[in-house]
């Protein structure tokens, strides 16, 4: 059993800005205009990370991705459009000239760069608006969970081991706290970790990942997002200052209806309710808990996925499957029996299977 004071979650009073700020910026981010174009990306699921006039280049935050270029110039012939944190050998389809002459969707050819293919874009005559998107998919799959990594980052190369000996999977999602400080120098050496992991980290960002309330944003794009991956939605909530924003209601109903025909795993950082119920093991509010729980089980969510909690831990809410995942590696829990962790959640047309992975034996 847990004791009842965890010895992790210090730090949650640090969030410097409120939530409501974080909410408000997602909806600047994934588009951008220059002299020579316009980008913007569908639910803002690609973020930008540079723009010239020569090349675009952006990171996903997900697997399944649609985009929009419209040029300002007819001097603007073609862009090279850059996509970091996919798989190698995603493909792109648009309509005929832009990236084919059939049209058939084109393989991005690897920049050299972990997790990163670039593709050349053409406009073509008389056609200034062009849309990119890539090829649905369907079918089994398996991906792979955890958060909390903080001032674990000295040994996460462990950790980095482990999950590259899970290639079967798709993608990490990440359950936030990547750093201690949310410090610049602290989000270089985890994107460094992370380029050594041969899947794609789609994230959520954590109570210590705020201190500085937009650098989280600025690396890694929207808090809170909505995506599918072979038709199971998967949805980000930023609970980060163990609230929701008034803003982030609307779009967390709305992605709950999205996600009501389909099957839909639900991730955040801390837990709008945990076992037992300790100060700063879950959202400041019961009522805001509630209401969250309530609206994940009426609109049939399928799985909840939370951090926070330097632990594993296994329960329901609602009779949805919950998991805590924190086991990345940072300061653990004592007496628990278990310590550096990841899940492995197999995804097929029956269920959803979910097996802790133990870093450390």
């Amino acid at each position: 059993m847990r004791p009842l004071v965890p010895l992790v979650l210090l730090g949650l009073a640090a969030c410097a800005e409120p939530a409501s700020d974080r909410a408000e910026r997602d909806l600047e981010l994934g588009a951008v205009q220059t002299a020579g174009y316009a980008f913007a990306s569908a639910e803002g699921l690609l973020h930008v990370r540079s723009a010239s006039e020569a090349k675009l280049s952006l990171r996903a935050s997900c697997a399944e991705l649609s985009f929009t270029l419209r040029r300002s110039s007819s001097a603007l012939e073609s862009l090279v459009v850059e996509l970091s944190n996919v798989l190698p050998g995603l493909e792109l389809a648009s309509a005929a000239g832009v990236l084919s002459a059939g049209g058939e969707p084109v393989r991005g050819a690897a920049t050299g760069a972990p997790l990163t293919s670039s593709w050349l874009v053409r406009f073509p005559d008389g056609v200034d608006e062009v849309v990119l998107a890539t090829p649905p998919r369907s079918g089994d799959f398996t991906f792979l969970a955890f958060g909390d990594i903080q001032s674990g980052i000295r040994t996460f190369s462990d950790v980095v081991a482990k999950l590259n000996e899970h290639p079967d999977a798709e993608l990490i999602l990440f359950l936030g706290d990547l750093t201690e400080r949310s410090e610049a120098a602290e989000f270089d050496r985890i994107e460094e970790s992370f380029a050594q992991v041969v899947l794609p980290v789609f994230a959520t960002p954590g109570n210590h990942d705020v201190n500085d309330n937009a650098i989280y944003q600025r690396r890694f794009g929207r808090a809170s997002y909505t995506c599918l991956n072979r038709g199971v939605r998967f949805t980000s909530i930023d609970s980060s200052s163990a609230t929701l924003a008034p803003a982030l209601w609307p779009r967390y109903e709305t992605w709950l209806e999205q996600g009501r025909e389909q099957r839909h795993v639900l991730f955040s950082h801390i837990p709008s309710t945990e076992v037992l119920g300790v100060r700063s093991g879950q959202w400041n509010s019961r009522t805001e808990a509630r209401r969250f729980n309530a609206g994940a089980v009426e609109a049939g969510a399928d799985l909840i996925l939370f951090g926070h909690i330097h632990s594993f831990d296994a329960y329901a809410l609602g009779g949805i499957p919950t998991y805590i995942a924190g086991g990345g590696g940072a300061i653990p829990e004592r007496f628990d029996g278990i310590d550096r962790h990841f899940l492995k959640v197999r995804v097929t047309a029956a269920a959803m299977d979910v097996e802790v992975i133990r870093v450390d034996p």
